[in-house]
């Protein structure tokens, strides 16, 4: 399973950030780090993004084998339970 951070700019603009999630926030700054969520200390930050830049931004999955069969990867906004 793959993690990825979707932002979405106050502008309208949308980015997807593969191998990453959002981590928290600092200073006015959202900071997205590498890897799955949960690790803690051992996150390594890879960017931040100012908060006033942003409409929303969201940790999503990676499905390589969608349930709709489509056969091609789609993104799911919502964890399964664990």
């Amino acid at each position: 399973m793959t993690t990825a951070v979707l932002l979405g700019f106050a502008d309208g603009g949308k980015e997807f950030i593969d191998d990453t999630h959002v981590h928290g926030f600092r200073d006015g700054q959202l900071l997205i780090a590498t890897g799955a969520p949960g690790a803690a200390l051992d996150a390594q930050i890879v960017r931040t993004v100012p908060v006033r830049d942003l409409a929303f931004a969201e940790t999503c999955e990676r499905d390589d084998a969608p349930e709709d069969g489509s056969g091609g990867p789609g993104w799911s906004m919502t964890w399964p339970d664990q």
